[in-house]
């Protein structure tokens, strides 16, 4: 006898060939049943489950309205490669949800990682050794605020002559008004997960060893000059500039640094995330400060690199480490032009969830077979991906240990990220002792 997840495949794939308007709507109600289950099971419900809903069902009739227009008039004249190419994404689409639907909800975390290649693969990229022995060695403005000076231990100072919340509050509001009337970015993912990524990536750049110029981090907003913005990492975090410059316009007033770490919290917050400790006061700083390439954390690699990124960050902790990481690759997804790489983490990813840490620890993994960089598919829909470096944070005992206690605990991952990622947004930056934290409200909570 069929299990679901096969069942479910099987009438998918019939009914895109044979009545795809009927398909669309037996769609939207598996929809709704997934978001029936999700709120059932403790995950957010209403705003995450309509956001959720309309990104399923925007991708889906986007996949249908090409599939309908690609159709040849005379069925017996149809052009086989183009027509199954969109009714293989459309029936990618259905099973994904069905195996959401059916997927089992109490396996035991850390029973099935990864398939033997996957292990094959992290252990040798890990271990250059063994790898030998297996496989044979193979801008423009922005207020600033006057002078800018560096205290001893090579942090700049945070200016205090600087507007007050409520006016920051008002930058806050323009950014997450423009995200929701701009949600059909990237194929309905929204601006929320490239916004974060502009502040990690602003932020990533700081050295705490470094006490010259060119010590990185987002106090000056260097990654509005080309050598920063050209560094490969930063590949496609021009489209977030891009939707930031409009608010600059608005507020000119706001630093560089200032705005895009303030975009992050935004696209944390307003993606329903946690609240993120926020201060003011960074200021520009000239193109001569733009840090060197290559310090942002490298995909391709393992948990030595990894931990190496941290450190030289700020001595990140083990459990702040992967909770910066886990929460930023469970929101957004990869593109190949852009990275080499594709597709998303997570099933909701324009969504803060633990959701990466419970696909990671307890789905079944392969490597992907095609044409770009070493990545990961699940076994069951193949319509998500993890890069080599998500899987150091179960092949790593202690990481491993850290992501199965945020794959059962989404409260504790928040309270975690929250702290780390307030502190990542501060690198190189010393505020005064007695310089107030702000929080901002969301949309929502300002209309209730």
């Amino acid at each position: 006898m069929f299990k679901y997840s096969e069942t479910f495949l099987i009438a998918a794939t019939y009914l895109v060939v044979k009545h795809p308007q009927i398909s669309l709507a037996m769609f939207k109600l598996a929809a709704n049943r997934q978001l029936a289950l999700m709120a059932q099971n403790g995950v957010k419900a209403g705003k995450l489950a309509s956001r959720a809903s309309c990104y399923t069902q925007r991708n889906f009739s986007q996949s249908f309205k090409r599939f309908n227009e690609q159709q040849t008039p005379a069925p017996e004249k149809k052009s086989g490669a183009g027509s199954w190419l969109l009714i293989s994404a459309a029936v990618a689409a259905l099973a994904g949800v069905g195996y959401y639907i059916y997927r089992p909800t109490s396996k035991p975390h850390g029973k099935k990682l990864a398939s033997v290649a996957t292990a094959s693969y992290v252990m040798t990229h890990e271990n250059p050794e063994f790898k030998e022995e297996v496989h044979g060695g193979k801008s423009s403005g922005g207020a600033s605020s006057g002078a800018i000076s560096s205290s001893d231990d090579g942090l700049y100072k945070a200016t205090t002559d600087h507007k007050s919340k409520e006016e920051y509050q008002q930058v806050y509001n323009a950014i997450a008004k423009k995200i929701e009337e701009e949600d059909e970015y990237d194929g309905g993912v929204g601006y929320g997960p490239i916004l974060v990524r502009l502040a990690w990536h602003a932020s990533g750049t700081y050295d705490k060893d470094d006490k010259s110029e060119k010590r990185g981090g987002n106090y000056g907003g260097t990654m509005q000059y080309d050598h920063e913005s050209n560094d490969p990492g930063n590949n496609g975090l021009i489209h977030a500039r891009k939707f930031l410059e409009p608010i600059h316009k608005q507020f000119d007033w706001i630093s560089r640094g200032d705005l895009f770490s303030l975009a992050g919290v935004v696209g944390i917050q307003e993606m329903s995330g946690p609240k993120i400790d926020w201060r003011p006061g960074r200021q520009n700083l000239p193109a001569a400060n733009q840090p060197p390439h290559g310090r942002l954390p490298d995909a391709s690699q393992g948990a030595t690199h990894v931990r190496e990124v941290f450190k030289r960050l700020n001595n990140f902790t083990d459990e702040e480490t992967v909770a910066l990481i886990g929460v930023g690759h469970t929101i957004g997804k990869c593109h190949k032009e852009n990275t080499g790489y594709e597709g998303p983490w997570s099933f909701s990813p324009n969504m803060v969830t633990n959701q990466f840490f419970d696909l990671l620890v307890n789905e079944e993994w392969q490597i992907k077979k095609w044409d770009g960089q070493t990545q990961f598919e699940d076994k069951k829909t193949q319509s998500l991906m993890m890069l080599p470096t998500d899987f150091a944070l179960v092949f790593d005992p202690k990481f491993k240990k850290i992501s199965q206690e945020f794959a059962k605990d989404e409260g504790k991952l928040f309270n975690v990220f929250a702290g780390a990622f307030a502190r990542l947004l501060e690198l190189g930056t010393e505020f005064p002792k007695d310089q107030e934290v702000w929080h901002f409200k969301t949309l929502e909570e300002q209309d209730s």
